[in-house]
């Protein structure tokens, strides 16, 4: 096990581990076994994709968690294979993108380990690149076959041999001639294949043999062909990997006028013409930032560039010419930051050994900063290119603080009052967001961010304005994302306790007493725009619940930043804010349009703070129910009409019970009696709300998720004698002291969920399938919903159905062609023991009352549809959709691309963002399982299929997807319904020629 090559780190701090590791030892030996037997075999097809497959999904879960021989073979394996000289473009691309994945860490394998024949890969890349059967159309290549090939190149050029270069010289230079038509072609393989990163000791054998050469070609020779952007593409990938080892000096000037040139930039009168092939911005950048150092002339050529073009990038200098310019400055940041990542690793990568000479000092960083920083402040008010000039910011900030935050801040003061300009508030909130973590984060060479915190907190709450949506959207960001580093907590008592406080502290410890003043200032401000937007509207617009109005939008936003707020404050904070929020809900009975706001603030409270919340909360919102069942008429169950203020408290019940499973087994019986008088309730609402309700509790019971995702394990009510929250603000966490806490649920939980299930889920299914047809569609619906809202509860459970494979589908291989592993994540090896597979159970009953519903009730579509979404649940529903987690993927990706730093270690990131890759990981695995198509799957394809060419197209719609979702899920599914649609396309008769069509 100490000798896999880099496993995936977030997987050996999961409460699964050992589920984990072993489930992935078995699946490489797997995908290892079968890779080997479609080459023993000869048999690409299908084995060779599929497994090719498997492995790129195996090393997107599990790193490579391989040891370095199965490295070294599976790379060796697909340059066997792209030695066929006649091998399909198909593969040929697949290997291509293969190589790329398992190279993708190139200090895992040194040249020592690995040497790559560059033949191989220039044989092909001549076949695709000079191509002429596909002008014709006789051959199609793959769509990206060039880029997979261009990457691929990339990833392997490290590992060929020393007299590589000589033999490529060899065999391209003959073709070489400036005005030929052929010399882009040329360029564009030495830009592939030369080798640019050898070591030290043999660069006589590398770029020394061609720099100059290739220098005096893209000096003397000037026409605006595609070659020499490639020419650039390669002295910036030399310059870059040879840092140190080329004297750029005596080209310094020829260098920046051609960049200058490349700008294509309008002088005076004359509107200079764009050229046809402007070089690449990204890799201009990587190479001026590669020249910087000891002493070089590089950083004045680029301050005295950025002065003669200075006018081009004011917003009001508005042309197509500004994208570049804005890009240029994100680029020249990204690289410098890369740069200074990898020369002060604490683990060098072989392939980038800067001369020690050469390493950049801090003084070459803050010149860096004060050269760019002028520009990149005057493109965060271009509203065209605001995003790429902020991140610009953010990457300075990260280099210099002290040199950048203070400027922000000061003019985030002065546009607050701006009447004549107020989109320069949007664009400085909007970098502010992104230098958050710099502004909260103590450093040993900065702190005095710290300082601006409660001010600009407390600053940016006017932005919450109804009238503005954008100012609302960027403010809301911006608080979301400083609350997430900072603890809630007053620590103004600190100076009185503490004698090791700076000045700086002491000033940010006073501060710290208006916490309590922002809170409330943000909670009336919510407040205010619940009030106002549920005022605005008739209650006969109340009842339409899906009203889509920008408000809503606000909702996830303001949820989070009140769940950041409540998981990290003190106690006494945390009950000014329950007191806030429950005497404001306690008054109001909110329209739906507002309801999704208003119970994110109670969601809030409960996944910041269970315990307290339900504790005050749940018993009070149980007996305002009761007292409206009670005091209501016998009729409020059977009522159609809307009781807002009825469905309002069961909007809250159903937030309550998002809680950790533990807490709401205290209130079993509660619970239980609100779910006894309201199961049946009818009205829509009110039934979609108690729907809610089911879904929360089982998931709350029965799945594993995080339970804590503050910034450091503490007591926030600990005295400041041991700790000072502000010195933990913004700071990372080693990912071996993150101490992760998970909800796994308890054999007490699990019977709850089995209790649940025995009393609600099957007289429900009794009374459809007896009394179903005769139910009017509202009704229906209401039990389909119901029955629904406990199946997607409770699946996280619940094992797929056992069933004979289908064996006659017409795959001809000698190779299995899925996985015989499944991944059950589960601490205590439990399964709700249901006396039959509720899987199963459902497909049947549901199965056959559909049958029924569309042959009797075709036009009860929205029946048809709720129900007909059981097949998907049934097959491939484990607590979590792949959609899901692709949500859920992007926003942990923007979350940290907010907050990371580059230069902090690998492994060191905030607490809540590990916590939340860690649960992200998890829900990845509980989807990976692909089996083979069984019996019961066949039969969902089928009955798919014949609602896919129904009549209504809200059916159709929704089965084409669910059984498309199934074709891509279950390799050679699709043959199983290829002899229905012979037989529609044979039939003649008017009826089947209308199903062809759909």
């Amino acid at each position: 096990m100490n000798n896999l090559q880099k496993p995936n780190i977030y997987n050996e701090y999961s409460p699964f581990n050992e589920s984990i590791k072993q489930y992935g030892l078995d699946l490489f030996d797997e995908i290892r076994e079968n890779l080997s037997r479609t080459i023993q075999l000869g048999e690409l097809n299908p084995g060779l994709l599929i497994w090719s497959r498997k492995l790129t999904e195996f090393i997107l879960k599990y790193g490579f968690y391989f040891s370095k021989v199965d490295h070294l073979k599976l790379i060796n394996l697909y340059l066997s294979i792209l030695s066929i000289t006649d091998l399909n473009y198909i593969y040929v691309q697949l290997c291509f993108d293969m190589l790329r994945h398992l190279l993708r860490k190139t200090r895992l394998i040194t040249r020592d380990d690995l040497e790559i024949d560059w033949r191989i890969l220039y044989y092909w890349a001549r076949l695709i690149n000079d191509n002429h059967d596909k002008i014709h159309g006789l051959v199609i290549l793959p769509s990206y076959i060039d880029g997979s090939l261009a990457l691929c190149v990339t990833r392997c050029s490290p590992y060929f041999s020393a007299i590589a270069t000589q033999e490529i010289l060899d065999e391209l230079r003959p073709q070489m001639c400036p005005m030929g038509g052929s010399f882009a072609g040329v360029m564009r393989m030495f830009s592939y294949f030369l080798p640019v990163n050898l070591p030290p000791n043999l660069h006589y054998q590398g770029f020394q043999l061609w720099l100059s050469e290739f220098f005096n070609i893209w000096q003397n020779i000037y026409n605006q062909d595609v070659w020499r952007t490639r020419l650039i593409d390669i002295f910036s990938s030399v310059a870059w990997h040879n840092i140190g080892y080329i004297d750029w000096e005596p080209w310094m000037s020829q260098i920046f006028t051609r960049i200058l040139r490349g700008f294509s930039l309008p002088m005076g009168k004359l509107q200079e013409t764009p050229q046809k092939y402007p070089h690449f911005v990204p890799e201009v950048a990587k190479w001026i930032v590669a020249m910087i150092g000891n002493r070089s002339s590089c950083l004045q050529y680029l301050a005295d560039l950025l002065i003669s073009i200075r006018s081009f990038y004011h917003p009001t200098n508005m042309g197509t010419f500004q994208k570049n310019l804005v890009e240029f400055l994100l680029k020249l940041t990204t690289y410098f930051v890369d740069r200074v990542h990898l020369e002060r690793k604490a683990h060098p990568v072989w392939s980038f050994t800067p001369l020690s000479s050469y390493r950049l000092t801090e003084e070459n960083i803050t010149d860096f900063v004060n050269c760019l920083k002028e520009y990149v402040f005057i493109s965060i008010f271009n509203q065209t290119y605001m995003e790429t000039a902020v991140e610009a910011c953010h990457y300075l900030s990260i280099l210099r603080p002290e040199l950048i935050i203070p400027f922000i801040v000061e003019k985030h003061f002065l546009a607050i009052d701006s009447m004549t300009e107020p989109h320069r508030f949007t664009s400085i909130i909007t970098c502010l967001t992104h230098i958050a973590r710099q502004i909260v984060q103590q450093t040993p060479s900065y702190s005095q961010g710290q300082t601006y915190v409660l001010p600009l907190l407390i600053s940016v709450l006017p932005g919450i304005d109804l009238n503005d949506f954008k100012k609302t959207s960027v403010t809301l960001e911006f608080l979301d994302t400083m609350l997430m580093q900072i603890t809630c907590i007053d620590c103004s008592s600190a100076v009185n306790i503490r004698n090791d406080l700076t000045e700086i502290e002491r000033e940010v410890c006073l501060s710290t007493s208006k916490f309590e003043d922002f809170i409330n200032e943000f909670l009336n401000r919510i407040f205010h725009i619940i009030e106002i937007s549920s005022a605005e509207i008739s209650d006969a617009v109340t009842a339409d619940a899906n009203d889509n109005t920008p408000d809503i939008d606000i909702q996830p936003k303001v949820t989070s930043i009140l769940f950041n707020i409540v998981q990290q404050c003190s106690s006494p904070i945390f009950q000014k804010i329950r007191e806030k929020i429950m005497n404001f809900l306690s008054s109001q009975c909110l329209s739906p349009k507002v309801r999704d706001i208003a119970s994110g603030l109670v969601r809030a409270l409960v996944k910041g703070n269970p315990v307290e919340t339900l504790k005050y909360l749940l018993p009070e919102i149980c007996k305002s129910i009761e007292n409206k069942f009670n005091n209501s008429e016998s009729t409020l169950l059977t009522d159609y009409k809307d009781d807002i203020e009825l469905t309002w408290y069961l909007v809250v019940f159903a937030e309550l019970l998002r809680a950790r499973g533990d807490v709401l087994l205290i209130y079993k019986q509660l619970i239980m009696s609100v779910f006894h008088q309201f199961i049946q309730i009818v009205n829509k609402n009110s039934y979609n709300a108690v729907a809610k309700a089911v879904i929360n509790l089982l998931e709350s019971l029965s799945c594993s998720y995080p339970v804590d995702y503050r910034l450091l394990v503490i007591n926030s009510d600990e005295t400041f004698d041991n700790f000072l929250p502000i010195r933990l603000w913004g700071q990372y966490v080693d990912i071996d002291k993150v101490q992760p806490q998970f909800h796994i649920p308890s054999i007490d939980e699990i019977d709850f969920v089995y209790e649940f299930v025995e009393i609600f889920l099957y007289p429900e299914l009794a009374r459809l399938n007896e009394n179903g047809l005769k139910m009017s569609n509202n009704e229906r619906l209401r039990s389909l919903t119901i029955i629904r809202s406990i199946a997607v509860g409770a699946f996280c459970f619940v094992p797929p159905i056992e069933s004979k494979e289908v064996r006659n589908l017409m795959v001809q291989s000698m190779v299995p062609h899925y996985s015989k592993y499944q991944i059950r994540l589960s601490k205590n090896s439990t399964e709700l023991k249901y006396p039959e597979n509720l899987r199963l159970r459902l497909f049947i009953d549901i199965g056959l009352f559909l049958d029924k519903l569309v042959e009797n009730h075709s036009g009860d579509v929205l029946s048809i549809q709720k129900a007909l979404g059981f097949y998907r649940l049934i097959s491939s529903y484990y607590g979590i959709y792949e959609h899901g987690i692709y949500d859920w993927s992007k926003d942990f990706n923007s979350r940290e691309k907010l907050s990371k730093n580059k230069l902090c270690g690998e492994g060191q990131n905030l607490r809540f963002l590990i916590i939340q890759k860690m649960a992200l990981k998890i829900k990845e695995l509980e989807t990976t399982y692909y089996g083979p198509l069984n019996e019961i799957n066949k039969e969902i394809i089928f009955k798919l299929f014949e609602l896919s060419i129904n009549r209504y197209s809200a059916v159709r719609r929704n089965a084409q997807n669910d059984l498309f979702y199934l074709f891509n899920r279950i390799p050679f599914s699709y043959q199983v319904i290829v002899d229905r649609i012979v037989e529609l396309l044979k039939s003649t008769s008017e009826h089947d020629h209308d199903q062809i069509k759909v």
